[in-house]
């Protein structure tokens, strides 16, 4: 299963949290309202976690892992990693065939 998903950007949750507020005089949208400014770093926050989701669905087999890469040598027992200086795509390569 090859599943693509894209983070949503800053804007788009901003535009997903103001819909959640109530609507009326004392709930501003503005962009200089003190309410967007907050609900803003609210945004910014979700599109960096949604971000990192992404980034973690591609960490799920050793060839594919950048962040978790230390982990799954962990796991299998690779010392040879940590002990060598070898390349990322090597490091890779032998956690595979660890596997």
């Amino acid at each position: 299963m090859d599943r693509v998903t894209r983070a949503q950007s800053t804007d788009a949750w901003l535009d997903v949290l103001q819909q959640l507020m109530p609507q009326g005089i004392a709930w501003p949208r503005d962009l200089e309202a003190n309410q967007t400014r907050l609900l803003r770093a609210l945004a910014t926050s979700l599109a960096d976690i949604d971000a990192l989701t992404d980034s973690l669905q591609q960490e799920t087999t050793p060839e594919q892992s950048h962040l978790l890469l230390g982990e799954y040598e962990q796991y299998l027992g690779l010392p040879e990693c940590i002990e060598q200086s070898l390349s990322l795509s090597e490091r890779q390569a032998t956690a595979v065939e660890k596997d």
